[in-house]
């Protein structure tokens, strides 16, 4: 992590530094070939390494934030805070989710020189005018 990433506590917006926790948070999904490791150590007598180690496909949960990092969500979380544990996870990652989306979108607009109004960047990366359909490179 670069200094240039660092922040505030996302829980009491106060200093992290000198130490801190970094707290990731994504969903995941358990793989319907978890059912083959499962069959395997039912075989092995309940040994579920050893049935890891045979199936032909041992990984059964899939993180989606290791697959796509923007479905992670990152708290810094300071010390004090921590320790004193109380910390509402749930409110804290729907609070960052909105910031992260709000820089997203802020990025994403630029004026209309013709119109004034906004304009979006469609798939292609040419900027159309969501109000009078000027574009521009």
């Amino acid at each position: 992590m670069k200094l240039s990433e660092l922040r505030p506590c996302d829980n009491c917006g106060g200093k992290i530094a000198p130490a801190f926790y970094i707290v990731r948070i994504s969903q995941a999904l358990v793989l319907p070939s978890a059912q083959q490791s499962v069959g395997l150590m039912m075989m092995f007598g309940g040994n579920l390494k050893l049935a890891e180690a045979m199936s032909p496909n041992p990984d059964a949960v899939m993180v989606f934030g290791d697959q796509d990092k923007s479905l992670m969500t990152e708290l810094i979380i300071c010390q004090g805070c921590y320790l004193a544990g109380k910390i509402d996870m749930v409110r804290l990652a729907e609070c960052r989710n909105e910031v992260v989306a709000a820089a997203a979108n802020e990025a994403r607009f630029i004026d209309c020189g013709e119109c004034g109004s906004e304009m979006d960047q469609n798939t292609i990366g040419e900027w159309v005018c969501l109000q009078c359909e000027a574009r521009r490179d």
